[in-house]
């Protein structure tokens, strides 16, 4: 019965789709407030900023970042 119950709350590919848009959209709403606040180069904000300030977390340096 719990296996059942386990597989059926595993989203389908629809779902899935769904749930990745919704986070999309969310995020892009996040950083349309943010974007308000920092129009111009006098205002402009470092991009290790605006991730803390959209994941509320520090980024973590990778060697991906220092090739870019």
């Amino acid at each position: 019965m719990a296996g059942k119950k386990a597989l059926a709350m595993i989203p389908n590919r629809k779902q899935l789709q769904q749930l990745k848009r919704l986070t999309v959209a969310n995020l892009a709403m996040k950083l349309l407030k943010i974007f308000e606040h920092h129009i111009g180069a006098e205002k402009a904000i470092s991009r290790a900023a605006l991730f803390r300030k959209v994941f509320g977390r520090g980024e973590e340096p990778s060697l991906a970042d220092e090739f870019r």
